[in-house]
C-alpha cells in the first residue's frame, strides 16, 4: 500500500493497492472537501471504510494509510480536517482488530511513533539533508506500517499543499514548521 503516497502513479498496480484504489482516491477527496469545509460524501465515506481492515499485518494497510492521514492533519493543526476524516469512518472500526483500532483512535488524537511525525515534518521542512534518515525510521515501524502509513501522510500532504496553491489562507501553525 505504500506505493499509494507516490507523487506518480504506477502503471501495474499491486493487487491491494488496485482494490484499495478507490479509497484511496476518496482519501484525498475527503481531505480536500474538509479543507474547504465541506462534510465527507456518502460514497467516499464508504469508500474510506472499505480500507478498514485491508490488507495484511497486525495493523492492515489500509488502517495504516488512514492513521497516517489523521496523524499528518493533526501536525499541521488542522483539526477540523481531520476530524470530519475521523467522522467519516470512526463508527466502523469493528471492521479491524482492536490494536489496529486502538491506533487509529490514537491517530485521531493526533498521536504517532516519533518517527512519522519525524517524517512528516522533515517532509514540510524541505530538509533533503534528514530526509533518507526520515524515511528509514518510518520504514522501520512494523513489515509495513511505517510506509503504509506514511503514505497516508503524503496524500494528506498533497491535498493540502493543492488547497493552499489556491492563494488560501495558511494556519498559523504552517509559520511554525
Amino acid at each position: 500500500m505504500a506505493s499509494a503516497g507516490c507523487a506518480q502513479r504506477h502503471e501495474k498496480l499491486t493487487p491491494l493497492v488496485a482494490v484499495a484504489a478507490p479509497g484511496i482516491a476518496a482519501l484525498d477527496r475527503v481531505i480536500t472537501n474538509a479543507l474547504a469545509g465541506r462534510a465527507p460524501l456518502p460514497a467516499d465515506s464508504a469508500e474510506l471504510v472499505a480500507l478498514i481492515g485491508l490488507g495484511p499485518g497486525l495493523t492492515p494497510s489500509g488502517d495504516d494509510l488512514l492513521g497516517g492521514a489523521l496523524i499528518a492533519l493533526a501536525a499541521l493543526d488542522l483539526p477540523k480536517v481531520r476530524d470530519l476524516l475521523w467522522s467519516a469512518f470512526r463508527e466502523h472500526l469493528d471492521r479491524t482488530n482492536d490494536i489496529s483500532a486502538t491506533h487509529l483512535r490514537t491517530a485521531a488524537l493526533g498521536y504517532g511513533a516519533a518517527a512519522m511525525h519525524a517524517a512528516i515534518h522533515t517532509t514540510i521542512s524541505g530538509d533533503i539533508n534528514r530526509v533518507a534518515p526520515a524515511l528509514a525510521a518510518v520504514s522501520a515501524i512494523g513489515h509495513s506500517s511505517g510506509r503504509d502509513g506514511f503514505a497516508g501522510a503524503l496524500i494528506a500532504l498533497r491535498a493540502i499543499e493543492r488547497h493552499f496553491a489556491r492563494d488560501e489562507p495558511r494556519p498559523p501553525s504552517f509559520n511554525r514548521i
